[in-house]
């Protein structure tokens, strides 16, 4: 203690004061040794690695040169099974100074002593607030580690590094919701016996005591360890054997019996790394491309991954690029946020300027040059890019990327999640169940739901309005149906994302009093137009992870901002209503990135549909939808909403507000009415 005292002190030389601080860490390690004190040992270990960091006598590379010998001195007692909140610090330490001497394979190697201590953290936390502060507090350790395998990986020509990069970019995103969901114990879909959901239950109990039981001893052999009577602190009495077993009965468990009838039910239980091999596995076609961003402070990088090359192409940006980027997207959303009235009018402009800075023009030639005949194309974003509508951004020849890929854009939130869309084939759609208005304050979306119902009937089930109460949300309505259309207002909880939802009937109501009880006060939120919102008589995101909807193919939220996400998130931490969706079941869900306009989302909505009764593909009919409402005048809107298969009343009321656009326009060319909505997931 006396020399973590003078590493830092107020007062003194600072050179003189780092040199005692060095003599007290080595007097120490003369009572303090490896085998009778090992827990002190290796801490004074990574305390005497620090002070040569920052030594300023002696040579400047001697001195970096012990420092990383008494790092990795260290890590030989704090392993990430043993002590992981040691060892992620330890291993932090000695990766930040090999990636500051640009020593990339010492950095590679720290990094993943880090990240399998981050990982081991998570598994033994208690709670999902911990288990995000964990994730949280390292997400450095992945970022740095992607761009170590990176920069060795570009210098070396090195193919497996690049593939190493993508993996780690991969274990670092979505990670928070499939810990929600295992923490809410989601039982397996379909017919599973009985016995087997009996077992599955024991095993998990068992696991979290004997987790429980491992910290409670790491604990208490941390508490000896400030403790002046400790003569012992090996690690003998951490056996993690048995927990090794009771996972891996649970593993055979769920691979034997659950996984044949539930093939999305293992991913559900742990968030597992993802080879390389894998990610390219769920790429369609050969004529299919993906683009998975991964963004940091300092960094930038595009992986563009085809079924024809051994590892991804990486467009990387400077960090003078960067920085543009950053201050053309915080126009963007602080004009979104604070200036909505004219945010909509700028909307080209920060679509043109964020096109450039993300330097999307090279990024569509190197896909031309590794994949010319390429049709399909998968965006994976990262960070803020998830809330960018990127499938409407120029290019420099006219077109935006929507116009490039005849077979589809589509989004996944991560990779892994777009593996769990793929896991199981489903039917076709033919029954629809929908949420009409319930809050009766949509102008165009009972026209919406009275056209799309016409082509399901009689398979159609539509809550009306009123009707549409969250109590009529059954589970025999859910299983029936393989498509389900919620018309309705969305709202997202940044501060609590599973209480984010979707507004139901009597979900809006007068302001609730200040003087309510707490409990009423978490159930009553306020309303962006005045009021408040009763999550009681929402469907949460929390409710949503455990609906059953196998039998479901697609889920469309057709209303403002479900396609939002926390967008200051250093994880990446999708958490937004498509993905609750995603992991409910449905392997395809659309949504939309900011506040729609309720005319030409129901025009969009209703050509969407039409177009799925032609094209066995929801990415293909939402485009093709926006394309053509982009383009579409007035006297074809005209034509085309007379032959709808809706009421006299209904006509006039489509007749009345196209009366109010100009002759020969196209009066939802803007991406405002066409862009805001993307389809997440497969199908």
């Amino acid at each position: 203690y006396l020399g973590i005292a003078y590493i830092d002190p107020i007062e003194g030389d600072r050179r003189e004061n780092i040199e005692l601080a060095i003599s007290y860490f080595m007097a120490a390690l003369k009572v303090h040794t490896k085998d009778s004190f090992p827990t002190y040992w290796s801490a004074t270990q990574n305390t005497l690695g620090l002070a040569y960091v920052d030594r300023i006598a002696g040579n400047k590379e001697d001195n970096l040169k012990t420092a990383i010998a008494y790092f990795q001195a260290a890590l030989t007692i704090h392993t990430p099974q043993s002590d992981p909140n040691f060892c992620l610090i330890t291993a932090r330490n000695l990766g930040n100074l090999a990636f500051k001497q640009s020593n990339w394979q010492l950095a590679i190697n720290a990094y993943s002593t880090a990240i399998e201590s981050v990982e081991q953290l998570r598994e033994w936390a208690t709670n999902d607030d911990r288990k995000q502060e964990i994730i949280a507090n390292a997400i450095n350790v992945y970022i740095k580690m992607v761009q170590a395998c990176l920069n060795l990986g570009q210098a070396d020509a090195n193919p497996e590094l690049i593939n190493k990069a993508i993996e780690y970019v991969e274990l670092s995103k979505a990670r928070n919701l499939a810990d929600l969901i295992v923490n809410r114990n989601i039982t397996p879909k379909g017919n599973i016996p009985i016995q087997i959901t009996t077992r599955l239950n024991f095993l998990r109990q068992q696991i979290f005591n004997e987790q429980r039981l491992l910290r409670q001893k790491i604990q208490l052999r941390r508490s000896s360890f400030h403790s002046s009577n400790s003569q012992n602190n090996h690690n003998s009495d951490l056996d993690f054997d048995n927990l090794s077993h009771l996972r891996q009965e649970l593993e055979t468990l769920v691979t034997e019996h659950i996984q044949p009838v539930d093939p999305g039910f293992q991913l559900t239980q742990q968030v597992k790394p993802i080879s390389f091999a894998q990610i390219q596995a769920t790429l369609s076609t050969h004529r299919t491309a993906l683009i998975e961003w991964y963004v940091s402070d300092d960094n930038l990088s595009a992986f563009i991954i085809t079924k024809n090359r051994s590892h991804p192409l990486v467009v990387s940006h400077s960090f003078a690029e960067l920085q543009d980027l950053k201050q053309a997207k915080d126009k963007y959303l602080d004009s979104y946020v604070g200036l909505k009235k004219t945010w909509d009018e700028q909307l080209i402009l920060f679509l043109h300027q964020i096109a450039k800075t993300l330097k999307l023009d090279e990024i569509i030639a190197q896909i031309n040059t590794i994949l010319p005949d390429c049709n399909q194309i998968i965006l994976v974003p990262h960070r803020w890019l998830h809330v960018i509508p990127l499938h409407a951004l120029p290019l420099v020849n006219g077109n935006c990327l929507l116009d490039l890929f005849p077979q589809g854009v589509s989004y996944a939130p991560s990779v892994q999640l777009l593996q769990l869309t793929q896991k199981k084939s489903y039917p076709q759609l033919e029954r629809l169940f929908a949420f009409q208005n319930p809050t009766e304050d949509l102008e165009f979306t009972d026209i919406e739901v009275q056209a799309i119902r016409s082509q399901f009937q009689p398979h159609d089930d539509v809550l009306k309005q009123q009707q549409a109460h969250k109590s009529a949300l059954s589970q025999e309505r859910l299983g029936q149906a393989n498509l389900t259309h919620f018309s309705c207002h969305g709202y997202f909880n940044f501060e609590n994302p599973e209480l984010s939802a979707l507004l139901l009937a009597e979900s809006q109501v007068a302001t609730v009093d200040d003087s309510e009880s707490s409990e009423a006060k978490s159930r009553f939120i306020p309303a962006r137009g005045g009021g408040s919102i009763d999550l009681e008589k929402c469907l949460t995101l929390g409710e949503i992870f455990t609906l059953d909807l196998h039998n479901c193919r697609l889920v469309t939220l057709s209303a403002c901002e479900t396609g939002l996400t926390d967008f200051n998130s250093l994880s990446d931490e999708y958490i937004g209503l498509p993905s609750g969706f995603l992991f409910a079941g449905s392997p395809s869900v659309v949504s939309s990135l900011w506040a729609v306009n309720d005319l030409s989302t129901s025009f969009l909505m209703i050509k969407f549909y039409q177009n799925l009764q032609e094209i066995d593909s929801v990415p293909i009919a939402l485009n093709q939808a926006q394309l053509w409402l982009r383009s579409v005048t007035k006297e074809e809107l005209e034509e085309w909403s007379r032959k709808l298969p809706v009421n006299g009343t209904q006509i006039f009321e489509i007749d009345a507000a196209l009366f109010r656009l100009p002759d020969n326009s196209r009066p939802f060319a803007s991406p405002y009415h066409w862009a805001a909505f993307c389809a997440l997931g497969s199908y």
